[in-house]
């Protein structure tokens, strides 16, 4: 399984010589602040305006973006899982809604899944990245399209709150708490990866979604729990 990362925000990867196949991406970690005594968890996902409550999405437009293009390019069998939207620690999702507003006949048979991602550290400066069942378990409740035609228009909405014990629950990002001292280890908090999965590719084989002709837009409504540095 391949997974191609088209999110912002966390960890970049720095690449000193680039490569004709080179392109922008980050990596989880979305848990660091970004300046010394600012509160923690700010990865600025929201464009740094710190509002709380917003939405976010990726537009998929690879006949548009020639780095979209190159990332897509890797996609090449089923399985594979685009990485759309990263949650930052201390934030969670309600809503996702994934559109596609123009045919492309040339993609037919391909298809995709929405799903979901837990990036949790490894204890030794890694992350260990797997698929956790919230946003496939939240589809399959509320009988959304599923697997998506990535060739002919559609709007998918599924809401990720979900009942437990009597409460309402979202899809939450847990936080990293730092340990009391310097001998004691923190306790480590979990991003979140709203994606997709590649359930089926075009049928005809001369065609890869990087050669996709129409736009695929992911959005997600997240609230946080941002508070500011000096009051």
């Amino acid at each position: 399984m391949a997974d191609i990362f088209l999110h912002r925000g966390g960890r970049p990867d720095v690449k000193l010589l680039w490569c004709e196949q080179d392109y922008s991406q980050f990596h989880p970690y979305f848990g660091s602040r970004n300046l010394e005594d600012t509160p923690p968890y700010d990865s600025h996902v929201d464009g740094a305006y710190n509002l709380g409550d917003f939405t976010i999405g990726l537009p998929i437009q690879a006949h548009m973006m020639e780095w979209q293009r190159k990332a897509l390019s890797a996609v090449t069998k089923v399985d594979d899982v685009i990485h759309c939207i990263g949650v930052p620690q201390n934030h969670y999702v309600t809503h996702l809604n994934f559109k596609i507003q123009k045919p492309d006949p040339r993609l037919a048979g391909a298809s995709v899944a929405l799903t979901a991602f837990s990036a949790v550290s490894d204890g030794n400066g890694g992350r260990i990245i797997t698929e956790i069942q919230d946003v496939e378990d939240a589809v399959a409740a509320q009988a959304a399209l599923t697997p998506i035609p990535l060739d002919k228009p559609c709007n998918v909405y599924v809401s990720l709150t979900k009942v437990v014990g009597g409460y309402a629950v979202p899809l939450y990002a847990n936080p990293t708490v730092p340990g009391a001292d310097a001998n004691t280890q923190p306790t480590f908090g979990r991003d979140i990866l709203l994606s997709l999965k590649v359930v089926s590719l075009p049928v005809d084989t001369n065609v890869t979604l990087d050669m996709a002709l129409n736009g695929w837009f992911l959005s997600a409504k997240i609230r946080g729990f941002e508070c500011p540095t000096h009051y």
